[in-house]
């Protein structure tokens, strides 16, 4: 017993008449097993490394997506080169030679040279597997035989006129990408379509009326076959923007099925949404050609100041006009004499219209309203509308900034304009829903998955901070989301028993990574730890909560006192939208970078 227990030793050598010795011997063995089982207990919970296990998890999945990487795009070389005949190497490197022969395409024998690379491509085309081709080359490009490829996936369909249909011809699958509630291809206004409609009438009597009608350069490929194909994928999911960046898309435009946020952040962010009033901003022209001078110079002093500043190290940067395609060149101006061609390619600046945007994105976004206190303007909410604002204030990650010369009073409360200004004012913080009442710690609760739970909330909740239970990100539910101005940290209450199938274990460890790898902080407590010791269970979350700048008493549920303008059906449109176009550059920034 000395060696074994030696404190229990000493206890009896030095007080042998103890009256309770008996008793306590009597019962030594069940004491015994309970202490070793203590002893286990507790080391194991001291010797125990969650973080570790995260950090050595994140880096062999790094591992992983490296060597994947590197794996398939050697089995991908093999592959086109165990196949390839000498005939298709020759033909892809004529291929090559001819595409850039055909320059600017404007030259003398331009057409001969597409001619002979359309030819080289068919005898090419079967050396390579997957071909990625802005539309405007595939009819130079491609032999318009019928299922030339087994799939063909149109990506930004939206901005896809009717022209594109002939790409259906060129497999017999195809996979179609696009947003309806973004830039539509054409330029073609509602008063135009009387001459479309009668040729339609005259050459497709055949279609019931109510599908040839859409057959109009006004409808995108994408609208085109949503209407006759029937069910769409939503991808509801937003990955991109700060949660604060993307909630006036999503609830402007997509209030039927709003957009869920799902990128985290910390505390050192930037603030997400930023308004500069410009005083003193006039504009000279109309429509296309309006021009706001003061805007522009304000708002590029603005940008050269952040590409000076710490706090944009590393950040790219773009420009949105929201009307006016004179604005842009009056803000590109501003710029090329301050921002040199270094500058302009690692911060893959661009200056632009919505449509120039679209399917594009930076860190930052400056907006530029444009519009000034002495004109007499109009509401803008037509559809053509709708769209451009929509991908305009959707195409920043990290931070929105918008630019304008006139105040909120003086736009009226169903314009677009309106809308953004004041949501841009008034919101400040991440949205987060209001608790759930009445949880006790004794009696189950609709809102958590177990008792536990709950029990973990009441803990958190008494010490001031505003927690969500069940709450779904990405197909995952989240067990509790900690929320504050600063950010957001999961916490995943592990009981004891997992009642999930391995494949549905392993489907829920799946998305949690996904949720990982774009922000989200999980940290754990497990069942067994927390009856065994609350205390020290919890204590290692009051540290993580700090650390991330989640402090208690944070107002975090969103009133911002905006609600959403009514959108209204298409009328005569006063400013056609534009084809997107690759961006302007002048000859001596041509060549100096890369296309973005």
């Amino acid at each position: 017993m000395t060696d074994a227990a030696p404190a229990l030793a000493q206890a009896i050598a030095e007080d042998p008449s103890r009256r309770d010795w008996p008793a306590r011997l009597s019962r030594i063995e069940s004491a015994w097993a309970w202490r070793r089982a203590d002893e286990w207990v507790r080391r194991y919970h001291e010797h125990r490394n969650d973080g570790q296990f995260e950090r050595d998890l994140d880096a062999v999945e790094k591992d992983i997506a490296r060597l994947t990487t590197q794996l398939a795009a050697e089995k991908a070389w093999s592959a086109c080169l165990d196949r390839a005949t000498a005939e298709q190497v020759q033909a892809l490197h004529s291929y090559r030679d001819h595409v850039a022969s055909i320059g600017k395409g404007t030259g003398r024998y331009a057409e001969r040279y597409r001619a002979a690379a359309r030819e080289s491509m068919q005898v090419a085309q079967g050396a390579v597997p997957a071909w990625v081709m802005p539309l405007q080359q595939v009819l130079a490009s491609i032999p318009p035989e019928q299922n030339s490829f087994d799939v063909v996936i149109i990506d930004e369909a939206s901005q896809a006129d009717i022209s594109s249909l002939f790409l259906l011809w060129l497999a017999p699958r195809v996979i179609v990408v696009g947003d309806d509630n973004q830039c539509a291809p054409s330029a073609v206004s509602l008063g135009a379509l009387e001459g479309v409609f009668s040729r339609l009438d005259s050459y497709l009597p055949d279609i019931p009326k109510y599908m040839r009608d859409s057959l109009t350069p006004r409808s995108s490929l994408f609208s085109l076959l949503r209407s006759r194909f029937g069910s769409v994928i939503r991808l509801r999911e937003h990955f991109r923007s700060m949660p604060e960046i993307i909630a006036w898309s999503s609830d402007q435009f997509y209030a039927d099925a709003p957009l869920v946020p799902v990128r985290q952040f910390g505390s050192d962010r930037l603030p997400p949404l930023r308004t500069t009033f410009v005083e003193g901003g006039a504009v000279t022209g109309q429509n296309s050609t309006l021009t706001n001078h003061v805007e522009a110079h304000a708002l590029a002093d603005t940008l050269v100041r952040c590409l000076d500043d710490e706090a944009y190290a590393g950040k790219t940067f773009g420009v949105v006009v929201l009307q006016g395609q004179s604005q842009v060149d009056a803000i590109q101006n501003e710029l090329l004499d301050r921002v040199s061609p270094e500058q302009w390619e690692e911060r893959r600046l661009r200056v632009g219209t919505p449509p120039d945007f679209q399917g594009d994105e930076r860190h930052v976004v400056f907006l530029s309203m444009v519009v000034a206190p002495e004109q007499n303007i109009a509401a803008m909410t037509r559809t053509e509308y709708q769209r451009r604002f929509n991908v305009a204030a959707s195409r920043a990650q990290d931070q929105l900034w918008l630019f304008h010369s006139r105040t909120v009073d003086t736009l009226r409360p169903t314009d677009l304009r309106h809308s953004l200004l004041t949501y841009m004012q008034s919101t400040s913080q991440a949205p987060a829903a209001p608790m759930p009442e009445g949880v006790t710690r004794n009696e189950r609760h609709e809102a958590f998955g177990s008792l536990f739970t709950q029990e973990v909330f009441l803990d958190i909740v008494a010490r001031g901070y505003h927690v969500n239970p069940q709450v779904k990100v990405n197909g995952h539910v989240i067990d509790l989301v900690v929320t504050g101005v600063a950010g957001k940290l999961t916490v995943a209450c592990d009981g004891d028993q997992w009642y999930s199938s391995p494949d549905q274990q392993r489907a829920d460890l799946e998305r949690e990574r996904e949720l990982q790898r774009s922000g989200w902080k999980f940290w754990r407590v497990r069942e067994s730890e927390f009856y065994f010791d609350p205390v020290a269970a919890m204590a290692e979350l009051w540290g993580e909560l700090e650390r991330r700048g989640i402090t208690p008493d944070a107002g975090v549920v969103l009133d911002v006192g905006w609600t959403s303008v009514e959108l209204m059906d298409d009328g005569p449109l006063s400013e056609p939208a534009r084809l997107p176009i690759r961006p302007w550059l002048p000859p001596r920034y041509r060549g100096a970078r890369k296309r973005s």
